[in-house]
């Protein structure tokens, strides 16, 4: 609501601004001009954050990765509920195989072939984050020697820990070339 707000103000601003100025010049001929110019000035204004709304793709999609961690962490639990100790295991594996298939885009981006993914998993009823990641390790290969390997893993870590919600410390990727 503050966004729209500022927004509102600037234009109001503007406005009252290209008021004065017309009111100062008192020649037809230049009225048009500064008229022409002061609308080109507003359409920018109106269409900036129309623009930046658009742009932020990469805030829409780790919303959107976020809201499926959420949903993929509270149908394990409804199956983890479900199931007994060999049940856990084939949900923890197909949980893995899920997450990896998720995760191998981002991994692309930096040329990293995403090889084996293994979560650790919140078993515990009574705790809090029961069905939830608690840790995870990361295998992969092919590192893109134009990246450099220390700014990948943290970004990397960044986005995984904002989108699963994982401490980056639980977050251990280990990948060879």
């Amino acid at each position: 609501m503050d966004y729209l707000l500022d927004i509102i103000k600037k234009i109001a601003c503007f406005y009252v601004f290209a008021s004065f100025i017309l009111n100062l010049v008192n020649d037809e001929r230049y009225k048009k001009y500064i008229n022409m110019f002061t609308g080109l000035i507003m359409i920018i204004l109106v269409m900036k954050p129309v623009i930046n709304m658009f742009s932020s793709d990469n805030q829409f999609e780790t919303l959107l990765k976020t809201n499926e961690s959420d949903y993929m962490s509270r149908e394990m639990a409804d199956k983890i509920s479900v199931a007994g100790s060999y049940g856990k295991e084939l949900i923890l594996n197909e949980f893995n195989e899920t997450l990896k298939n998720s995760l191998s885009h981002k991994f692309l981006d930096y040329g990293i072939t995403l090889e084996k993914t293994e979560a650790q998993i919140e078993f515990d009823r009574t705790d809090s984050d029961y069905g939830r990641i608690i840790s995870l390790d990361i295998a992969a290969k092919g590192f893109d020697v134009s990246n450099s390997y220390s700014v990948a893993v943290t970004e990397l870590k960044k986005y995984i820990s904002n989108v699963y919600k994982i401490d980056k410390n639980n977050i251990h990727i280990n990948i060879t070339c």
